[in-house]
């Protein structure tokens, strides 16, 4: 955990390290605008959910 205190991109080390498992829910309709939940399981820390509204970086 030390060497990675500054991460700036994700790679796949740092996944396969770092992540148990990724749920991806189906994708909804909410008031208009499509939504999609996610749940992450991270290693020694448990499952961290996205809420919808959250607004993701994307490259």
């Amino acid at each position: 955990m030390k060497k990675h205190t500054e991460i700036s991109t994700i790679n796949p080390e740092l996944i396969r390290e770092f992540v148990d498992k990724i749920i991806v829910y189906q994708a909804e309709k909410v008031d208009g605008k499509q939504e999609q939940r996610i749940k992450i399981y991270y290693n020694c820390i448990g499952a961290i959910e996205i809420e919808p509204n959250a607004k993701m970086q994307t490259s």
